[in-house]
């Protein structure tokens, strides 16, 4: 029974491959969730560099990561809809490749004006906190959670981790990932994957 459960233990943090995803009928649901999502009319439009480190390419292996962790983390629908805009739209407000503190921020102002946005007051304000704490050190965005309703906090910030996990894991652009720094034990898993995607998309 002993040896049973080290191997259960072992197979919920074993790195997955992108073959093994791409041929795994129980990724399936993933896999044409990416495929509806990263075909939507027009979506370069709403970059302002679509063809930068940033811009159309980024967001859609942001999404694919999202998806992932959503799937092993098992998240609910509602919040896997959320994460999604979040990831196709977190650096639509970005105008440059440098250390950037506010395109977050930008983001979600964009999202708004083009109703991109969810109309729904609770997930508006979820959305806003993950897309402008995503290009912040968490630290700052730990400090401002308590700004975010009490009852929403545990949700946000489950939120915002993934979001960040999925934008982190795409580091591998910049030759930077560093699995220490993600947040849900999950998203290192997806380490490895990362690398092969990157020469896919």
């Amino acid at each position: 029974m002993a040896n049973r459960t080290g191997l259960a233990a072992m197979s919920t943090v074993s790195p997955l491959t992108l073959r093994e995803v791409m041929a795994g009928p129980e990724w399936s649901p993933v896999v044409r969730s990416y495929e509806q999502y990263s075909q939507i009319a027009g979506f370069d439009s709403y970059f302002e560099r679509p063809r930068s480190i940033h811009g159309v390419k980024h967001a859609w292996r942001v999404l694919f990561h999202t998806l992932m962790i959503c799937e092993l983390c098992a998240l609910p629908a509602p919040d896997r809809e959320l994460l999604i805009s979040a990831a196709l739209y977190h650096d639509i407000g970005r105008d440059n490749d440098g250390l950037c503190y506010v395109h977050g921020k930008r983001s979600v102002e964009k999202m708004a004006a083009l109703h991109l946005a969810p109309a729904d007051p609770t997930d508006f304000a979820a959305l806003k906190f993950m897309v402008t704490y995503h290009c912040i050190d968490d630290r700052q965005a730990k400090a401002d959670l308590a700004k975010v309703d009490s009852g929403a906090r545990e949700r946000t910030w489950r939120l915002f981790s993934v979001l960040k996990d999925a934008d982190g894991l795409d580091r591998v652009r910049i030759n930077d990932l560093d699995v220490k720094y993600l947040r849900n034990p999950q998203s290192t898993r997806l380490a490895g994957l990362a690398w092969e995607l990157l020469k896919q998309i």
